[in-house]
Formats: structure tokens, C-alpha cells, sequence
């Protein structure tokens, strides 16, 4: 596997700088979005617009520079506490090699294996291919009060995708390209955006005699939200499927043969002219504009709150600084091991109908293409507990809460490329008579396939202080896979000490907060 180390520093090496899908919002991402039903006014600036409308404390907030970070795989063991990871980052090719053959042993379990088990091993493994989602969320600030919410935050995604066509005749020495299998490349992908939301929510109070009556929720609210997306780049690489899109050795010939051929869709920066790669951040930052459209409900009374929502119901036109291209790897009589010891002029001769891209192919300047929202439905339900007038249990314990969050993908994007269903399970609990809120969730299905999340909050009168951490690949709070943490300072109005899941009462237009008693009443009793 070693002779191979270039191939797979050229599969895998360009995950090392990218960026995913998280939840901006700490306080939601630590509980895996039981927030989407059990919210208050800040957290419908991220997710549900219908929680502007539940009239939950605090009234008012702001959240300043909420920010999150993703990086993970569906197979990749790809800790951040890899010790050979910070020579990937910053060294040489050698140092990401190293990298990656230590990513590779603990992704697979390969360690002390003789060279066929470690070739069946992979065989196995390597069937579906390989992706690799990485993302980044901030915001300047977050202002929401009730019925009104306020966001503008900035986003980068990516996504590769690597089919088991491409690593099978690397790593496999039984379906490698030595077994007379055809290798298919049909399912590689890599899609990145970077784009900024403005987005304004509103959310109000209304009664639905049918849940009311049956389910004894009382109460309900809806809403809507409404953005405008500004679009920075977008760059799209993908096997035409047109084209046959395999590699496969021929017996006869006793040669190898590789067809295949891929699409670009660039916008920005990103790639101009005869693919050269640029600085993303430089030069025209407006090249898409789009719209987007959030609609929620929430039906809950003190104890229960179910809710439905839709988000990222939208488009971005890409208008400026649009180019595409098509390229082909075409040969008969292909020797892989050409690419490390041949110059790609010596290995591909076009005069035969051969090709591979190099900088002669230039990127072709068109008008305009249309790229759709990730779109998502959510169906919650979250239960509160609350022990505020349990006397000195109080202290300890303020309150609980647990939901789960049903999520299934209509619109694939990055991050977001599979319509697996996602459901999340959230607890949080309010130690320190509330002041400091612990929540934790697991991850069931989704990109993730399986993850667990914890979260911790420092919470004042006015002021807060939220952080969260996923562990993606294992329940166990251990990055097997990858991970995301975000964080934010809140400042707040509207909120009264002591008090949990404190709701508007409209009738005494006021808020209805458990009346808490005083130790010697306590004690008394």
C-alpha cells in the first residue's frame, strides 16, 4: 500500500482545509435540535419561527458572533486528536502521508494484519465509497424578541464524495483492478458554497380547537421566516452521467482501461481562466442572489410541545463570474503506476483521442445557473419537568427537559447529501438552581449516521454563556468520525431569575411564573 501513497494523498489530501452543515445555535446543537419544539425567541432566529410566538422567557436577546465549526466522515476516523494531524495541517507531503495511513488504521482496524486480511478488510469497508463533510457557521449578531427574530450569518459547506471505484483498486488486492471487475466512478461529487443569509422571522399566537380539545395542548403558535442570500462562490465537480465512468483491466490486451468524464459549475472566485485557483475571499463577493422561506407551527401547554416546521425552502441564481467545463481521463493501456514515475504529457497521448485535464482546459464563461436550498422537514415533541417547587430539590435540580426531533432531507446539499431520516433524542438539566444548564443528545441516521452531543451553559439574570460539542461516529461522547463545537455570548431582557419555561398568559397579559418559595417556607412545610 505504501507504493500507492500519492494516489491517496490525491484522493484524500484536499480534505485537510475544507469546511460542513452545523447548527449555529449552541444551546440546540448540544441537545441535537429538541430546540426546534422546546425553544424560546432566541433559538426560532436559527431554526422554528413558530417559538417567536410562544411567548417563552427570555422576552428579548442578543447573541453575539455565535459561531460553529464541523469536520467529519461516514467511515474516516478523523479525530481532532490525531497526534499526527497537526504535521498534516502544517508540514509536507510526507507528514500528510503519515496522516492518512494513521487515519486509515484506525478507521478500519487494520493494525498488526498480514497483507491479505488487511485487503479483505478494506474490500469490505470501502464498498459506497467514502465522504468527507465539513462546514463553518457565524454570525455577527443574533437579535430576537417575541414575535420578531433577527439573524445574518455567513456559511461554508463542502462535501466529497470518493466512489468505491476509486479507492477499491488501491486498497483492495481481491476486486482491485487485478480481479477483471469494472470500476465505477459515477458517485463522485464535490460541492462547496460559501454564501451569506439575512434572514427576518416572525411568529405569533393562535388557538387550534382540534389539539386543544383531543391532546390538551392548549396553547399554540405559528410562524414564518423570510431570507435574502447573498451567494460569495459555488464551485460543482461531478461524473457526467453521459459517460461510462469506469476503469477496468483487460485481459486480453493484459493493459488497463480508463473512461470517464466530469462536469464543473463554478461561480466567484474560486477557479477563473485555465483552472487557476484563487484566494475566494478576494476580488467580486457578490456573484448569487437567492430567497428562502421558513414556515413553523408549535402546539404545548406547561408540560408537553409538539411542533412541525419546514426550512430552506429557496433558490440561488448565480449570475456573475459563472463558468463550466467538461473533462475527460480517456486511455487504453493505462499503467497506474505511470503517475508517480511519468509526466502526464508522457502518459496521455491526445493525438490518439486520450486526455486528462492540465491547464490547456479552459473554463467556459456562461450566463447563469440556478442551485435549490438544502430543504428539510422537522416533526418534534419535547417534555419539561419542573422541579422549581420541589423545595431544596430546587437547588440542585431546577428542572428537566428530553425531546426528539424527527428530520428527513427533501432537497440534498452539502453535508446533506442522503434522504436517510435523521432523528435526534435531547435531555437537559438545570443544575445549580438553574444557573447552570447541562444538556446532552444522541444522533440516530442522517450524514452522521450516529453521534452524540453534549452541551454546557452559564446562565445570569441577563448574560449567558453556551458552548456545545458533537462526537460524530460513536454514542460515547469520543470522536470516532469527526466533530462540530459552537459557542456564543447571549445577553438578554425579559428574564427573571429562578425561572424555567415561564409562559405568556393572555388573559392577564402577563407572565406566568411559578411562585418559588423562600427556604423558611420550605422548611416550614
Amino acid at each position: 500500500m505504501r507504493k500507492y501513497t500519492f494516489i491517496i494523498v490525491f484522493v484524500l489530501c484536499i480534505i485537510r482545509s475544507l469546511f460542513g452543515a452545523p447548527d449555529n445555535n449552541p444551546v440546540s446543537a448540544g441537545m441535537t435540535q429538541s430546540r426546534n419544539s422546546g425553544g424560546n425567541a432566541l433559538d426560532a432566529a436559527y431554526g422554528n419561527p413558530a417559538l417567536l410566538g410562544t411567548y417563552r422567557l427570555p422576552s428579548s436577546a442578543i447573541s453575539l458572533i455565535p459561531t460553529s465549526v464541523a469536520f467529519w466522515s461516514d467511515k474516516l476516523a478523523i479525530s481532532p486528536v490525531n497526534p499526527y494531524l497537526p504535521y498534516a495541517l502544517f508540514g509536507g507531503r510526507r507528514d500528510l502521508s503519515m496522516w492518512i495511513t494513521s487515519v486509515i488504521d484506525e478507521s478500519f482496524g487494520i493494525w498488526n494484519l498480514n497483507p491479505d486480511e488487511v485487503s479483505e478488510k478494506l474490500t469490505k469497508e470501502l464498498r459506497g465509497g467514502v465522504s468527507v463533510y465539513a462546514g463553518m457557521r457565524t454570525s455577527p449578531f443574533v437579535y430576537a424578541t417575541t414575535g420578531f427574530a433577527f439573524n445574518m450569518r455567513s456559511m461554508t459547506d463542502i462535501e466529497i464524495k470518493a466512489p468505491e471505484g476509486m479507492l477499491l483498486p488501491v486498497f483492495s488486492g481481491t476486486n482491485g483492478i487485478l480481479s477483471g471487475e469494472t470500476h465505477n466512478f459515477s458517485d463522485f461529487s464535490i460541492e462547496g458554497i460559501w454564501a451569506t443569509e439575512v434572514a427576518v422571522k416572525l411568529g405569533f399566537s393562535t388557538t387550534v380547537p382540534v389539539f386543544r380539545n383531543l391532546l390538551n395542548l392548549d396553547k399554540a403558535a405559528a410562524g414564518v421566516g423570510f431570507k435574502y442570500i447573498l451567494g460569495h462562490s459555488y464551485f460543482e465537480m461531478k461524473a457526467d452521467s453521459e459517460c461510462e465512468n469506469i476503469l477496468f483491466y483487460d485481459p486480453e490486451t493484459n493493459m488497463y482501461v480508463v473512461d470517464a468524464r466530469f462536469k464543473v459549475r463554478n461561480a466567484g472566485n474560486t477557479v477563473s481562466n485555465n483552472w487557476q485557483f484563487n484566494n475566494p475571499f478576494a476580488g467580486r463577493l457578490i456573484n448569487g442572489q437567492g430567497l428562502g422561506l421558513d414556515l413553523g407551527s408549535v402546539f404545548y401547554n406547561s408540560s408537553h410541545s409538539f411542533s412541525f416546521d419546514v426550512q430552506n425552502i429557496g433558490f440561488i441564481f448565480w449570475g456573475k463570474n459563472v463558468s463550466k467545463s467538461n473533462f475527460s481521463f480517456k486511455k487504453e493501456g493505462f499503467d497506474i503506476v505511470d503517475i508517480m514515475e511519468k509526466e502526464v504529457d508522457e502518459i496521455f497521448d491526445r493525438t490518439k483521442g486520450e486526455s486528462f485535464p492540465n491547464n490547456d482546459d479552459t473554463l467556459e464563461r456562461v450566463k447563469s445557473f440556478l442551485t435549490y436550498l438544502p430543504m428539510a422537514a422537522n416533526i418534534g415533541y419535547t417534555y419539561y419537568y419542573d422541579l422549581s417547587s420541589k423545595g431544596n430539590i430546587r437547588d440542585a435540580v431546577q428542572y428537566l427537559s428530553a425531546g426528539v426531533n424527527y428530520e428527513q432531507q427533501i432537497v440534498k446539499g452539502p453535508g446533506r447529501s442522503g434522504y436517510t431520516p435523521r432523528f435526534t433524542f435531547g435531555a437537559a438539566a438545570g443544575f445549580f438552581d438553574g444557573a447552570v444548564p447541562v444538556r446532552a443528545g444522541i444522533i440516530l441516521g442522517g450524514s452522521e449516521k450516529i453521534a452524540s452531543a453534549l452541551g454546557i451553559g452559564f446562565d445570569f439574570t441577563k448574560f449567558s454563556l453556551d458552548g456545545s460539542y458533537k462526537a460524530v461516529g460513536s454514542p460515547y461522547f469520543s470522536p470516532r468520525r469527526g466533530m462540530e463545537l459552537a459557542g456564543a455570548v447571549t445577553f438578554m431582557w425579559g428574564r427573571k431569575p429562578n425561572v424555567f419555561n415561564a409562559v405568556y398568559d393572555e388573559e392577564e397579559e402577563d407572565f406566568n411564573v411559578p411562585k418559588l418559595e423562600s427556604k423558611e417556607e420550605s422548611e416550614g412545610r
